[in-house]
């Protein structure tokens, strides 16, 4: 019974969840710290609460999805007042690009979500720009609960992605990140290692739709090529079912017109 009478000790929990920590700057007492936890959590499920989808107003790889101003105007205007703000710090390694995302308050409590990353399979200013906007876009909606893209597991997929973003798609082969296109003519080629990739059944529905799409125009060029060649093969029927061409008697006969009408006639 002393037991129950005793103060109640602190259970320590731990500060890492998955890749989220929450942590508070140096300097605080364990209350102050404690207190600007509680505070920096609550404004977050409160911001959750009331926040908006943003509408899905852009198109593009085969589905419809709310560009990166939409998902944080949605997010600016669920924080309102709450003393809540967020920091989307960009990092760049090796053929990699991406941010991480933190979210903290005026008290000193700060969660960090780690760092999202995506390859980059041709290192260039313009691809790196792309690639990071995705990054922070797909990032920061997931920790807010946003479904910037069409849900497209619950309905048909488009029917057709154009060659241009299907270059724009890659997948992990052999130790680094390859495009679809390539894959592809591997595939083709007698790869049965880069086919297997193409046609898992773990693949994202974009890969699928790009993959897809990819034999669609395959078999477009392939019934083109089976029309001309029909074409041709009737045309030489056609020709060979012609009676042969009569040659001319005379036609290696040569005319002397300086000689006499008489001497031609024979008479």
């Amino acid at each position: 019974m002393e037991l129950l009478n005793q103060p109640a000790t602190p259970i320590n929990t731990p500060q890492v969840i998955g890749l989220m920590n929450i942590q508070t700057i140096v300097g605080m007492d364990a209350q102050q710290a404690l207190d600007a936890k509680l505070s920096l959590l609550n404004s977050f499920v409160s911001t959750k609460k009331v926040l908006e989808q943003p509408s899905k107003s852009k198109e593009g790889y085969g589905y419809k999805y709310a560009d990166l101003n939409d998902v944080l105007s949605a997010i600016q205007k669920a924080i309102g007042d709450l003393d809540l703000a967020f920091i989307q710090q960009p990092v760049n390694q090796t053929a990699k690009t991406g941010v991480e995302n933190y979210i903290f308050n005026s008290k000193g409590a700060i969660l960090d979500f780690g760092s999202y990353l995506l390859d980059i399979t041709k290192p260039q200013p313009q691809q790196y720009g792309s690639a990071l906007t995705y990054c922070r876009r797909y990032s920061i909606s997931s920790i807010f609960g946003i479904a910037s893209e069409e849900d497209t597991d619950a309905k048909e997929l488009p029917q057709y992605m154009n060659p241009e973003e299907i270059d724009r798609l890659t997948l992990p082969y052999k130790g680094k990140q390859v495009s679809l296109s390539k894959l592809f003519s591997l595939g083709l080629a007698g790869d049965t290692s880069a086919k297997g990739k193409l046609l898992d059944r773990e693949n994202n529905n974009i890969t699928k739709l790009a993959v897809k799409s990819m034999n669609e125009m395959w078999d477009f060029v392939q019934d083109i090529n089976a029309m001309k060649d029909e074409a041709k093969n009737k045309t030489e029927k056609k020709q060979s079912q012609q009676p042969p061409k009569q040659e001319d008697p005379f036609n290696d006969k040569k005319v002397d017109t300086d000689q006499p009408i008489e001497q031609l006639l024979d008479v």
